[in-house]
Order: structure tokens, then C-alpha cells, then sequence
């Protein structure tokens, strides 16, 4: 099925062969891609050739999330240490012990070899740590074994958390990245050529992706000034979130009626449960960013009529307001 025949299929009947195909091309390895190269020397955007518009959106796709997992650089960061020692070690055991490591090196010279420390590589170290011993021994490097284990210990935790987290940021992204491209793709005008079709789907991937992200993080999207734009929302109480103005319970409690009060004081509770649990979904956010108490959101908690939980704190805030002045 061609490109814009199978974005067609997919917003006319659901069908999903243009979202299964570009997934698929996800994992294809591009870096093999010997027309892939820098545009300048300054920048990083990319030039590469592709054979068919599904794999420039999974590309972008793959692009997004490998530089996510980049960020997993902090794991490694504390323990960069134990690499460098341990490819000193390496490069003792290539250079003076003439043992041969069955792993490429990452870069080498006379004077040193640097390995990347897979957990393939670490697995065959630790295969042949008996040997490893011996020959350091043999050879009279035997009081630094113990400092080469210690840095291998070190490595091989770090590495193990790393890949770990590795995964866990991959399927993260891949599950915003299916929501992205199934909106993208259902926008798409597909009166447009393949080439206009994957620029925009592109462009909409990232934004949907971001903001994915940022939901994640407890961003939400609120209109400023006109303009849509992420913040962080904000917590001021639970007094503050159901009336929207600032007073003491005391206060409140001395000015509404025994009915009122508890009315108030199981919107509190429902509030302040919420907030513990980070279970905000339901509730709006200002521009300025603070949380809101949605009175429909209200209702159903509560079982009451949307319109008996709106008037009740109407009269509630009309009270203490009024009361102040």
C-alpha cells in the first residue's frame, strides 16, 4: 500500500498498517546508513537518505528516543572513574600481558587500548577472571587484581542500573510516541504529497511528544494571554483550591451553618487525599498555574447534583466574603 493510500486507510477506517510499519522501522539501524552525515560542521542537524516516507517518521521517531536515553549519562557519571581504570587494566592485559580480548576497542594507540564496557564484555571478564589472575601474577601485577575487581564491581553495577533505565526511558517514549503519531497521522491532509505529509507529521510528533512529557512530569496546558503554553502547577491548600480565596478554617467555620461546614470538610478531604497522591487530572489549572477544585469533579465524588455542589459554594464563598467587608 503506498504512503499517503495507507494514512488514508488509517483516518477513513482505522487501519493500523502505516502505524505497525513505521514502528517497525524504528529499530531499523540507521547509523549503518552510509549517506547519513552532518549538514555542517557546526550544527547537528542530520542529512540521510531514505527509501520510502515511513522510515524519515520512524527515524525522527528513533532520533527522540535514543536522545532521551542519553540522558541516562548521570548513572555513569559518579562511577567514570572505574571505566578508566579498568581500561588501564585492559590495556595492561593487552600491551604487557599479550592476552588477546575478543572485543573491538572504541579507540587504541601504543601506549593504551579504551573498550566500551557492554555487559557482553563484562560477562567474558568475568568468564576469565581466574585466567585474568593468573597471568597478573605470573607477571608481577598481582597487588593491583584486587583494584582491577574492585573497579570491575563498580562498572558492572553501574552499567546494569544504566541499562535498566535504558529500557525503562525507551518503552516510556515509545508509548508517547504511538499517541503522537496516531494523532499526527489523523490530522495529516492527505491531499498534500508524501514529502509535505512527513514534514508535518514530524513537527506534530515532537510537540505531542513534549507535551507527553511534560504530563509526565505534572506539566499542564493552560491558556496565557491568548497563548497555550506548559506550567508546573501549584498547591495552596485545600481551602484555597475549593473557594479560590485565603482564609482560616476557624474563620470559615465560625460564619457557615453545621451543614455547610461539613460539606466543606469533606471537599477538603477528597482535596488533600488527591494532592497527597499526586491524583490531579481532575482538577483545573489557573493561568497562574494553581489547582482549582472542578465542581464536576466535586459532584461526583461527593454523589450530589453538579448544580447543588455550584450554588452550595457559591453561598459559602458570598458568606465569609461579604462577612469581610
Amino acid at each position: 500500500m503506498e504512503f499517503v493510500q495507507a494514512v488514508t486507510a488509517y483516518q477513513r477506517a482505522g487501519d493500523r498498517h502505516i502505524i505497525n510499519s513505521i514502528l517497525e522501522d524504528v529499530e531499523t539501524d540507521f547509523l549503518a546508513n552510509t549517506s547519513r552525515r552532518y549538514k555542517t560542521n557546526f550544527t547537528h542537524d542530520i542529512s540521510i537518505n531514505l527509501t520510502s516516507p515511513e522510515e524519515y517518521i520512524a527515524y525522527r521517531i528513533k532520533a527522540i528516543r535514543e536522545k532521551a536515553v542519553k540522558r541516562v549519562f548521570y548513572i555513569r557519571k559518579d562511577s567514570g572513574w572505574a571505566h578508566s581504570e579498568i581500561n588501564r587494566y585492559l590495556s595492561i592485559m593487552v600491551l604487557d600481558l599479550r592476552m588477546r580480548i575478543p572485543f573491538k576497542p572504541v579507540r587504541h594507540n601504543d601506549f593504551g587500548y579504551e573498550y566500551t564496557l557492554t555487559p557482553e564484555f563484562t560477562a567474558w571478564l568475568r568468564e576469565k577472571n581466574g585466567r585474568i589472575e593468573r597471568r597478573f601474577r605470573e607477571e608481577g601485577f598481582g597487588s593491583s587484581f584486587m583494584q582491577y575487581q574492585r573497579a570491575l564491581d563498580v562498572a558492572e553495577r553501574t552499567e546494569r542500573e544504566a541499562v535498566i533505565e535504558e529500557t525503562r526511558i525507551r518503552a516510556e517514549v515509545m508509548a508517547d510516541m504511538v499517541g503522537a503519531l496516531e494523532y499526527a497521522l489523523k490530522y495529516a491532509d492527505v491531499s498534500r504529497s508524501p514529502r509535505e505529509i512527513v514534514t508535518y507529521v514530524n513537527k506534530a510528533l515532537l510537540t505531542r511528544y513534549y507535551e507527553a512529557q511534560a504530563r509526565r512530569k505534572g506539566m499542564r496546558r493552560v491558556t496565557v494571554d491568548g497563548r497555550r503554553r506548559m506550567i508546573a502547577p501549584f498547591y495552596e491548600g485545600a481551602f484555597r483550591t475549593i473557594l479560590g480565596v485565603n482564609f482560616t478554617e476557624d474563620y470559615v467555620y465560625r460564619r457557615v451553618s453545621s451543614k455547610q461546614a461539613d460539606f466543606l470538610r469533606e471537599l477538603i478531604g477528597i482535596v488533600e487525599t488527591d494532592m497527597a497522591a499526586g491524583d490531579c487530572a481532575a482538577y483545573h489549572v489557573l493561568p497562574d498555574g494553581e489547582y482549582r477544585l472542578s465542581r464536576k469533579y466535586a459532584a461526583e465524588k461527593t454523589g450530589l447534583p453538579y448544580l447543588t455542589v455550584k450554588m452550595r459554594l457559591l453561598r459559602i464563598r458570598k458568606l465569609i466574603t461579604e462577612r469581610v467587608a
